[in-house]
C-alpha cells in the first residue's frame, strides 16, 4: 500500500551533494577521460568515510558516430579524494545500473559501441574488494538475457540486488551468484506502446533504482496504451508480489530515487506530445508496504 503526492514547479532543481563524506575542502579533479551516461554508485565503507564511484560511460571524439564506450571507473573517498579505481568493468559500456549489496558492487547491463553500432551488453560485474577499501580485484561476470540488457532498473533488499529487465527479474547475491528469479508480470513486458522494450527499459532512465528496505521500485511505461502516463513498479521479495502505482504524468528520461519508505520520480518528458514536452512534475510515493 502506498500514498502519493504530486508537486509541480516552473523552476525546480535537484542536487545530490557530496557532503556526507566529511570532506572539508574542495579538491579539483578531472575524470579519466571526458564521458557521459556513466552510472553512479555511493556506499559507506568501514575503512573509509565514504565512497562514490563513476562507472563506465560514453565518450565522443567527433560527433555522435565517432564515439565509443569505456570500462574505466573513477572513485572518491574523503581520505584520498578522487582517483582512478583499481578495477575496470569487464567491457566498456554506458547506461548500466550500479547497486551495492552486502559489501559488493553489482554493475548490470548497458550499451556498448561495436564498430558503427550500439548493441546491448548483458554483462553483470560483481566486485567485492573495492567496497572494503582494498586494492580491487577481478570482476565475477555473469550475464542477463540480451533482451534484458539495456536501461535496466533495480534495487537492493538485504544483501541481495534485484535487476529488472525487459522480461525477467534477476537476483544477484553479494558473492556474485546470479539467477533469473521470475518472469515479469505481463503488463510490464508487452503492450502497444512498448515495442518489445519492456516497461522499465522502455522509459530510458539512468540509474532507475529505488529501495525502501522491504521493496525495490523502478519507474516504467504505463501498462496501458496511454503513453502520456507511467507507473512506479514495486516488488516485495518476502511475498514475491508486484504492485504498481500510477504517476500523474509521464517521466520518460526522468530521475528516480528513494530514501526510507519514500520514492520520488521527477522530471522527464512526455513521449506522446507533438513537441516532446518536458515536465517539472514530481511524484512522491510513501511505500509503507506491498505485502
Amino acid at each position: 500500500m502506498g500514498h502519493q503526492h504530486h508537486r509541480r514547479g516552473k523552476h525546480l532543481f535537484l542536487f545530490r551533494w557530496v557532503i556526507a563524506c566529511n570532506n572539508t575542502g574542495f579538491r579539483p579533479y578531472a575524470l579519466v577521460g571526458e564521458r557521459y551516461n556513466a552510472c553512479q554508485m555511493t556506499a559507506n565503507v568501514e575503512e573509509l568515510s565514504c565512497s562514490i564511484w563513476w562507472i563506465g560511460g560514453k565518450y565522443t571524439v567527433s560527433g555522435y558516430q565517432d564515439a565509443g564506450t569505456t570500462p574505466v571507473v573513477d572513485q572518491y573517498d574523503s581520505e584520498h579524494g578522487w582517483m582512478r579505481s583499481p578495477f575496470n568493468l569487464s567491457s566498456g559500456r554506458e547506461s548500466s545500473v550500479a547497486l551495492t549489496a552486502g559489501g559488493s558492487a553489482v554493475v548490470a547491463g548497458g550499451w556498448q559501441k561495436k564498430g558503427s553500432n550500439y548493441i546491448d551488453d548483458p554483462a553483470v560485474d560483481v566486485f567485492t574488494t573495492p567496497l572494503k577499501g582494498g586494492n580491487g580485484g577481478a570482476a565475477k561476470p555473469t550475464a542477463l538475457k540480451p533482451s534484458d540488457a539495456y536501461d535496466v532498473g533495480g534495487g537492493v533488499v538485504g544483501d541481495v540486488a534485484y535487476v529488472i529487465g525487459a522480461t525477467t527479474l534477476y537476483t544477484v547475491s553479494s558473492a556474485g551468484d546470479q539467477k533469473s528469479l521470475a518472469d515479469l508480470p505481463q503488463e510490464m513486458t508487452v503492450h502497444p506502446t512498448m515495442k518489445e522494450q519492456g516497461a522499465v527499459p522502455g522509459c530510458h532512465i539512468l540509474q532507475n533504482v529505488a529501495s525502501t528496505g522491504e521493496t525495490v521500485c523502478a519507474y516504467g511505461i504505463s501498462g496501458t496504451s496511454n503513453k502520456s502516463s507511467g507507473s512506479l513498479y514495486c516488488y516485495h521479495p518476502a511475498t514475491q508480489r508486484w504492485v504498481n502505482f500510477a504517476t500523474s504524468v509521464a517521466h520518460q528520461g526522468g530521475a528516480v530515487t528513494g530514501r526510507g519508505s519514500t520514492v520520488v520520480v521527477a522530471g522527464g518528458f512526455n513521449p506522446s506530445s507533438d513537441d516532446v514536452s518536458t515536465t517539472a512534475a514530481i511524484d512522491i510515493f510513501d511505500i509503507q508496504s506491498t505485502a
